[in-house]
């Protein structure tokens, strides 16, 4: 799959003569549940994140299935999500969970057919999308998807309804997910590339939780995949643990991936933010995380350019969450943070359908990269 390299000159001079290094960054954007809506929406959608990504750019979007009620996922919605994706030029990163048909996730290990059961599901969402698979022998010029994200943010309560889902068990779900992944690549000879868990912050508590539940954690996937939501200026905010949604945390991030690699683990976990950005609105008075709409696209802009001058960062795909604003929320001046405002203007397009800036920012970025 292709990745759009960035090129930012890092210092603005060539140190002792050696050319500069540039991180590959790929470029995406993330809006759930593409499968299941109804087609005059989902064409929209697909329709604005064609223009804003071009050809190339990755759209993530679920894939589930309720292990209640079904043995593995079914693939008629999904079947026409990659082929309205191909048309377009765009690829599919599937995001993959269990969960009721109410949405509520299901843990794998304590559903019908266990955790066995959930590494034959992914298996089989990767046997049918891999290069080679049951999708690219009905669809010749299908080059295949090779990149797969195993849950979502099981660190909060979206993805575990509990709350902070126990740390073994989200190491399971890595563990027999990323078997079921290569499992399928292994049979057709091709290299998988495994996002988890979509943390929903930089939680380094929970990481350390991860790793001592299992210390081999960090080799069930390629990539950690993280929510960067931001709300600081990422040209002077501070970095650290405990202010994470400065872009700058990165290097720390960076810095415990590679102290708490598996034993015998060679090969760096890269960094990718499956969801993201800053949220922007022209209100009145909005909540103290969003900013208003020009410093949306202001800052954005700044934080990727932030992280493509920096390669040691091993960070490889950005993708903002929600393409469209939800519907306008009321919200009192200075009566403190409001989550359903914050999320209804993370978009890059108005509820009326206007384009926002960040709508051309993030479109420019991408068009003038090589």
């Amino acid at each position: 799959m292709a990745a759009i390299a960035v090129a930012v000159l890092i210092s603005g001079v060539h140190l002792y003569g050696a050319a500069p290094v540039y991180a590959s960054v790929g470029f995406g954007y993330s809006q759930p549940n593409l499968g299941s809506m109804t087609d005059a929406k989902r064409q929209n959608y697909l329709d604005l994140a064609a223009r804003i990504l071009g050809t190339g750019g990755t759209v993530r979007s679920t894939i589930s299935w309720d292990p209640n009620t079904m043995s593995g996922p079914r693939f008629a919605n999904s079947d026409r999500l990659v082929a309205e994706l191909s048309a377009r030029g765009l690829q599919w990163l599937p995001n993959i969970h269990t969960n009721s048909t109410s949405g509520t996730y299901i843990v794998p290990g304590s559903a019908p057919g266990g955790w066995s059961a959930f590494q034959h599901g992914v298996y089989e969402i990767a046997a049918r999308y891999g290069p080679g698979g049951s999708y690219a022998t009905s669809h010749p010029g299908f080059a295949g998807i090779r990149r797969y994200e195993l849950w979502n943010e099981p660190d909060s309560p979206t993805g575990n309804a509990a709350g902070h889902m126990t740390p073994l068990i989200a190491d399971h779900i890595l563990y027999y997910g990323s078997k079921g992944v290569r499992s399928a690549a292994a049979e057709k000879g091709w290299v998988p590339q495994i996002y988890g868990l979509g943390l929903s912050y930089l939680k380094f508590d929970y990481l350390s939780k991860l790793y001592g539940a299992d210390p081999n954690f960090e080799s069930y996937m390629t990539t950690l995949s993280i929510h960067l939501y931001m709300s600081k200026d990422p040209a002077s905010c501070l970095a650290s643990t405990t202010n994470t949604h400065c872009v700058r945390s990165l290097p720390l991030l960076r810095q415990w991936l590679d102290a708490h690699k598996a034993p015998n683990q060679t090969t760096p976990v890269k960094i990718a933010s499956t969801e993201g950005g800053y949220s922007g609105s022209n209100g009145t008075c909005a909540p103290p995380n969003v900013v208003s709409e020009a410093t949306q696209a202001n800052w954005g802009t700044t934080a990727i350019n932030w992280i493509v001058a920096r390669p040691s960062l091993d960070f490889d795909f950005f993708s903002p969450f929600g393409l469209i604003n939800g519907p306008n929320t009321s919200y009192t001046c200075s009566s403190g943070y409001n989550y359903q405002y914050w999320q209804n203007h993370l978009g890059a397009v108005r509820a009326d359908g206007t384009l926002k800036p960040w709508f051309s920012a993030y479109q420019s970025l991408i068009a003038s990269s090589p």
